[in-house]
């Protein structure tokens, strides 16, 4: 009896260790590395594990070991956004880290168990279509559930692969099914006889080849005249950005990397480059506005501001001596807003975690306009919101 525990645990072993090393795997099929065939592999290999799982039980709990390395890697950057940007410390920043990849994890256990326990057989119903369809499914659940967190979407690894064709028809979450139905397409390929495993093999290499068919395509056409926009970036060290007596030098920064520019339409400078509250620098907004319209240009800058009691991270357009802001909507939990606050904030005194205190912006709100353009506003964070950003073209 012990012998046959031991085999067991050691069966279980080589198990969850296959699935850390698929969740390793599958963060390097995204930008910056974008060895996107790893984006079919990763889940191949987490597919057969569940394949071979003996409960559903067993499958959740490989799920969410793959997603605790998925997750853990490919978005270990969370950390640095709220220790290094959001001035969180140290532990504290660790702490919500880990809670927050932990969450993340449970979407691979649910989908293993769901699929273990509706799906118990190896069939093809529960490879081409289960399967894939629970992906892209949850992926959809992950990308509006609470706040939202919609990164590491299986469609987004294939920007640079034959799959992208597919993008203007079927979206993100239909390349996701498709990768997807890859992988169960490259498993069933070692689980049955050689006629289907060559008939798999076929199904790949035509979706590839659709997938190239239609990147032919061209969907969009340029409309109006060509401008000039300039990009400007300060560079400015975070832990003296927010610093009192480093607001002066920084504006003088700005305006002197603006300077040689003065010939291009539009000159941006990045989320929150003025370091300041809007109504604290009235008149370097009004020399600024000033200039732009002496030089026939526009700027389009990053700045917080404050209406009432609530604060909200801004963009503002100067044009033509007059200025248009748009509030950012969609915020980043725990580095500019805390969830739970009513609770938490008053509950947990180390949870008084500094800048994070904005207010979403209205959520519909008048697109940015100057000369005949007319610009969707989107701040770092919301850009990853697809739904949000086809509402907001279309406000346009």
């Amino acid at each position: 009896m012990f012998s046959k525990f031991k085999g067991l645990l050691q069966y279980t072993s080589i198990q969850f260790l296959m699935a850390i090393f698929a969740g390793l795997l599958l963060p390097f099929a995204f930008a910056p590395i974008e060895f996107y065939p790893l984006a079919i592999v990763a889940p191949a290999i987490l597919l057969a594990l569940w394949l071979k799982s003996r409960s559903a039980k067993q499958a959740f709990w490989l799920g969410f070991i793959f997603g605790l390395s998925f997750f853990g890697l490919g978005v270990s950057w969370v950390y640095i956004s709220i220790h290094e940007f959001g001035n969180t410390a140290a532990p504290l920043a660790a702490l919500i880290t880990a809670l927050f990849i932990g969450i993340l994890a449970l979407y691979p256990a649910i989908q293993g168990y769901l699929l273990a326990r509706f799906f118990p057989a190896t069939t093809l119903s529960k490879l081409y279509l289960a399967f894939p369809a629970s992906w892209a499914l949850l992926e959809w659940l992950r990308g509006w559930l609470g706040t939202g967190f919609p990164w590491l979407f299986l469609g987004a690894s294939q920007t640079n692969s034959l799959l992208k064709g597919f993008a203007p028809i079927v979206g993100e979450f239909g390349i996701s099914f498709l990768v997807a139905l890859c992988s169960a397409l490259l498993v069933s390929i070692f689980i049955y006889d050689r006629r289907h495993c060559y008939k798999s093999i076929l199904a790949i290499i035509l979706i590839g080849l659709m997938g190239g068919l239609l990147a032919q395509i061209h969907w969009t056409r340029a409309q109006g005249l060509p401008f000039t926009a300039t990009l400007v970036q300060g560079n400015i060290p975070q832990q003296l950005k927010w610093t009192p007596d480093f607001l002066k030098p920084t504006l003088e920064h700005y305006v002197k990397l603006s300077v040689p520019y003065w010939n291009s339409s539009l000159i941006v400078w990045p989320e929150s480059a003025v370091p300041a509250l809007l109504q604290d620098v009235p008149e370097f907004i009004t020399d600024l506005r000033t200039q732009a319209a002496e030089h026939y240009t526009t700027f389009l800058i990053g700045i917080p501001a404050v209406e009432g009691f609530k604060y909200y991270n801004g963009m503002l357009l100067l044009h033509d001596n007059k200025q248009q802001i748009y509030y950012k909507r969609h915020l980043v939990p725990f580095g500019e807003y805390l969830p739970f606050d009513h609770w938490l904030r008053g509950l947990i005194g180390f949870f008084n975690i500094p800048m994070s205190d904005f207010s979403a912006g209205p959520w519909r709100q008048k697109p940015l306009q100057f000369n005949n353009v007319v610009l969707a506003p989107f701040i770092c964070y919301e850009i990853a919101y697809q739904q949000e950003v086809l509402e907001q073209f279309l406000i346009c």
